[in-house]
């Protein structure tokens, strides 16, 4: 496990992070990344044997371009039960 606090340059690391290959699965938050970050990670995924998911607190977005899978999950405040809902798979 590895974690980078990059900020403004976290599209940069998550790139050099791609090309190393040493990381099968990268968890990628969206907050400092722009859309030519997205396109360039999006570019080096195909390139490489690595998973990445992008975890955002943003209920609908523009990026659905590069988006294999998309599922929701949320809690029952009541109960405590974790809801797990698949929106997007690819192709469809």
């Amino acid at each position: 496990v590895l974690f980078i606090e990059a900020k403004a340059n976290i599209g940069w690391a998550a790139l050099e992070l791609l090309k190393s290959g040493i990381f099968e699965i990268i968890l990628l938050s969206d907050a400092f990344l722009t859309e030519n970050d997205l396109r360039r990670i999006k570019l080096e995924i195909s390139k490489s044997n690595s998973v990445v998911i992008l975890l955002t607190s943003l209920v609908e977005d523009n990026n659905n371009w590069m988006i294999s899978a998309k599922i929701r999950c949320s809690r029952d405040l009541k109960s405590g039960k974790v809801m797990v809902d698949i929106i997007k798979n690819k192709g469809t």
